[in-house]
């Protein structure tokens, strides 16, 4: 969901950096999914962005270049110089909330009235820090998972990681860096995230490999503290998009899969670079696919309520213009969304 404060472009053949305003999007996730059928369809639709106030569905979002998280109405919640928030989520039935600071590398946990209640950069288990936390995902056992991109870069070491922070103890508040337990490593700037499959599978989106990597979920004890602690095993290759989903790569290399929602069975990935939000079945076959026609090339995430579908959308400089397009959320009404194979989508 979150490279840097810029966004790389390509024009007349020149690779550009440019100031960007980011917009996250997360929230709960049902467990257990449902599974729907797919038909082909083909369909034009008309679109409605919103900036501020941003749609009901939502209750917060992270407002990257602001360093704050937002309400509906666009008023600031919960803000902090320096944290380039990426993404924020109800931490289950603890009345908190959890912030990923992408820029600080640190997780923080704020309280309903938005007052910071603690602060964590560290797992103090094997004492490794977080580089670039970015997105987060709700398992179904009463803990969630969260990533740590890496560095923002084609040629730098696959650094990206997951981590896990566990249901909290009973009378446990505060979160501190013994909850933070890495569970996977070695990912080329991991980044979005989501549980499928009733809680058994995770999925991360490996951006700069243009791939999603697909990991099975197992119920552990951990010793002293007797409580169920996720152990994610089986690495695989859960989509190609390189072979899935072919596309002229526009940005140089940094066209992949961002963030990603399940909902009835069907998985929707945003996709970074490529203007569009990719449908896949959970078992992995892509069938579909929502295209955005307008200066927005850079998806970021989605959220999936009914048969409404909002994505974010970063901001886009018109170069040969100069004209500057402020980062959106996008809102896509289609009675047939999880079914409809694709849909083009003029943006108004």
């Amino acid at each position: 969901m979150l490279s840097s404060r810029w966004v790389l472009a390509v024009y007349a053949g020149i690779l550009l950096l440019i100031p960007r305003s980011h917009i996250q999007v997360t929230g709960l996730r049902m467990c257990p999914p449902k599974l729907f059928l797919t038909m082909p369809s083909i369909q034009k639709a008309r679109c409605y962005s919103h900036q501020t106030p941003i749609p009901e569905a939502l209750s917060t979002l992270s407002d990257y270049s602001l360093d704050r998280v937002a309400f509906q109405n666009g008023t600031t919640f919960w803000s902090m110089k320096g944290c380039g928030p990426s993404a924020v989520i109800n931490f289950h039935d603890t009345n908190t909330f959890l912030v990923t600071c992408y820029d600080d590398n640190s997780i923080l946990q704020v309280s309903l009235e938005g007052k910071t209640l603690a602060r964590v950069n560290t797992t103090e288990t094997i004492g490794e820090g977080f580089l670039g936390p970015n997105d987060f995902a709700l398992d179904c056992f009463g803990g969630v998972y969260f990533t740590a991109s890496g560095v923002w870069d084609v040629s730098a070491p696959a650094e990206g990681a997951v981590y896990y922070i566990p249901k909290p103890m009973v009378g446990a508040v505060l979160l501190s860096g013994s909850d933070v337990y890495k569970v996977v490593g070695g990912i080329h700037y991991a980044n979005g995230i989501a549980v499928i499959k009733q809680g058994q599978v995770l999925l991360v989106s490996a951006t700069l490999e243009n791939a999603i990597h697909q990991f099975s979920i197992a119920k552990n004890k951990k010793n002293g503290r007797m409580m169920l602690l996720n152990g994610v095993k089986e690495k695989k290759i859960y989509s190609d998009l390189n072979a899935a989903a072919p596309q002229l790569d526009l940005v140089g290399g940094y066209m992949g899969p961002d963030g990603m929602r399940e909902a009835d069975g069907i998985v929707y990935v945003a996709q970074f670079g490529g203007g569009r939000v990719l449908k896949f079945k959970e078992n992995g076959q892509l069938f579909g696919s929502i295209n955005f026609e307008g200066p927005f090339r850079n998806n970021t995430n989605v959220w999936i309520q009914g048969t409404t579908l909002y994505t974010t959308q970063l901001t886009e400089v018109d170069l040969p213009t100069g004209n500057l397009y402020p980062g959106v959320v996008v809102k896509v009404d289609d009675t047939q969304l999880k079914s409809r194979e694709n849909l083009l989508c003029v943006i108004v």
